[in-house]
């Protein structure tokens, strides 16, 4: 008889044991849950992510590193980020996770820490996260966090009256290298077209067409529309700049196809306006009106009052 009910004794037993880890699971998972929301609502408000897509939105690599009892915590991050005292949730944040995260999870917290600091114009705090961001991700062996957290270096740089345009560079090509040697073809197009805007807004017109090259031919063997109008665009303002007006042209339209097409009309503005500059050189005065009218029309569906301004400027400038 007793041989008979030790089965069963065991299967209740093993039944029981389940039910306990289920419900310890489930609070687990509510837990997480919990946090993840927390940390998604402070870092949308007081982090204010610039929608990278691995620093904007990724952060279940810090929420399964947080214990519940951090939960109270964070909902008093939560009211400091509504009471408009971003600077102290962002600094508390840090200061609560600094010796709980690993490298990974680390490496993301930083870079956030650094976005909000940089939104508030607190420069040199965030160009101190940003870095130990960076450092965090090379020590975890985090390429993706690192090129991100380069990048983000190197718009600081250049947004800082009192730093080098050379500073701003490296930062760039830093990022260009890892994203390289990750193969990450995406990326290393999207680092070159920036690193092509930096030099033409330092006035390095061959510099900036070579990389619009560089990425236009990445673009093209990934069959990436936008980003092929995008080079062309900027290959386009390079010849604009040489007075090479024909083959601006070429470019532009090409691009402004590729943007009607796709339905872009903010692209479709910019490369209008373009054209209609081209024309204005070629002295077609009377196509170059029309190009900046379309382009202002555009621009105003669109909701854009500084490209609006600039094709009243130009229409200003040619008596139309």
């Amino acid at each position: 008889m007793i041989t008979q009910l030790l089965p069963v004794a065991l299967v209740l037993g093993l039944m029981a044991g389940a039910v306990v880890a289920v419900v310890r699971l489930n609070r687990t998972r509510g837990a997480r849950n919990e946090v993840e929301a927390i940390l998604r609502q402070l870092i949308d408000g007081a982090f204010k992510p610039r929608g990278d897509s691995i620093l904007g939105t990724n952060v279940d690599l810090i929420a399964v590193h947080t214990s519940p009892k951090l939960i109270p915590v964070l909902r008093h991050m939560v009211a400091l980020q509504e009471g408009g005292r971003d600077r102290e949730a962002i600094e508390e944040t840090v200061l609560a996770y600094d010796d709980v995260l690993p490298g990974q999870a680390k490496a993301l917290l930083y870079a956030h820490a650094g976005n909000g600091l940089g939104r508030l114009g607190l420069f040199d705090e965030a160009k101190r996260h940003y870095v130990k961001a960076v450092a965090s991700a090379r020590e975890s062996q985090y390429p993706s966090a690192e090129g991100a957290a380069l990048i983000s270096l190197s718009m600081l740089a250049d947004r800082r009256e009192d730093a080098s345009p050379d500073d701003a560079r490296q930062y760039g090509e830093d990022a260009l290298e890892v994203y390289q040697s990750m193969s990450d073809e995406p990326r290393t197009a999207q680092t070159l077209s920036y690193l092509a805007g930096l030099a033409q807004a330092h006035g390095e017109v061959d510099l900036a067409d070579a990389r619009h090259r560089e990425a236009l031919e990445i673009y093209t063997r990934r069959s990436d529309k936008l980003g092929r109008a995008h080079s062309l665009t900027g290959m386009a303002n390079a010849c604009l700049r040489r007075g090479e007006l024909d083959q601006a042209r070429d470019d532009l339209e090409e691009a402004l196809k590729i943007h009607r097409r796709g339905g872009s009309r903010s692209g479709e503005a910019a490369n209008l306006g373009d054209l209609g500059q081209v024309h204005e050189q070629l002295g077609q005065l009377e196509l170059a009106s029309k190009y900046y009218r379309d382009a202002r029309a555009r621009f105003q569906e669109v909701g854009d009052e500084r490209g609006v301004k600039w094709m009243e400027e130009r229409l200003s400038g040619i008596g139309t």
